[in-house]
């Protein structure tokens, strides 16, 4: 009993363009196609080669009193009955049916089955998460690798843009450092002014860039002197030009606040 691969899971939802937003927005996928029935309408979403319909209408009723949920999930497999058997075995919130060409499980079973088991993850978070590591052959490595190197570009062009425009000497004068992660999509700076709401206001408003007060992170005090610098959607283009405008900005800022000092 082998799954080769998930050509698409299909999700029932109350509202299909709400649902679709979920994804789109946060995770990365594209609207693909429509279509409109009398008793369905649905949404064809698409990551890389893996596909997830959102389908609402009549057809979804039985799914409502247990809220938006997994209906079909398809998988690519070596033996369809050994495959279907095993993965009706499977927590019914996370693997809701298995369709092998014409196969699958009626509506009100899977709503009966639904009703007796609970799951914390969203089912809609779970359709995702599967259908991608099945898509992936399990690994996390290969469905996160274009995510990964997008991200690790962005890293190393930050690092490379605040060593261009802050010299040694000027972040002694300016009092600037910052920690240097060797993963993830931002970083953390240390200034010598206050990086409050208003200082990212008037950076905002005078410059361009944004960064978030790390001071937001520390519900008990601290963290009052500095900037966390996010970069998960920017080009290297983009950081180059953002790099310039906030040393500019952090120049304006630190003799502002020094002037205020004194």
């Amino acid at each position: 009993m082998t799954a080769v691969n998930a050509p698409y899971v299909e999700l029932h939802a109350v509202d299909r363009h709400k649902a679709s937003e979920y994804f789109t927005a946060p995770f990365g996928f594209s609207e693909t196609g429509v279509s409109e029935t009398p008793e369905r309408d649905s949404i064809l979403l698409r990551q890389g080669d893996f596909h997830l319909v959102v389908t609402s209408g009549p057809a979804t009723e039985s799914f409502k009193e247990h809220c938006d949920g997994i209906a079909d999930i398809a998988l690519g497999c070596d033996d369809v009955a050994a495959t279907a058997a095993g993965e009706r075995a499977l927590p019914t919130e996370l693997v809701a049916a298995v369709v092998t060409g014409s196969t699958g499980l009626p509506a009100a079973e899977l709503a009966t089955i639904k009703s007796t088991v609970t799951v914390n993850t969203s089912p809609l978070s779970q359709a995702a998460v599967s259908g991608v590591l099945l898509a992936s052959n399990g690994r996390l490595s290969q469905a996160n690798a274009e995510a990964a190197a997008h991200y690790g570009t962005g890293g190393r062009s930050v690092l490379r843009e605040l060593t261009e425009v802050f010299s040694p000497a000027e972040r002694e004068r300016l009092g600037v450092r910052w920690n240097e992660p060797s993963g993830g999509s931002f970083l953390t700076m240390n200034v010598a002014f206050p990086g409050d709401n208003a200082a990212l206001a008037r950076c905002a408003r005078d410059f361009g860039p944004l960064w978030t007060p790390m001071s937001h992170f520390y519900p008990n005090g601290g963290g009052e002197h500095a900037l966390r610098l996010s970069f998960s959607y920017l080009t290297p283009q983009e950081i180059a030009e953002g790099g310039r405008r906030l040393a500019r900005s952090i120049d304006a800022e630190t003799s502002r606040h020094t002037e205020t000092a004194s």
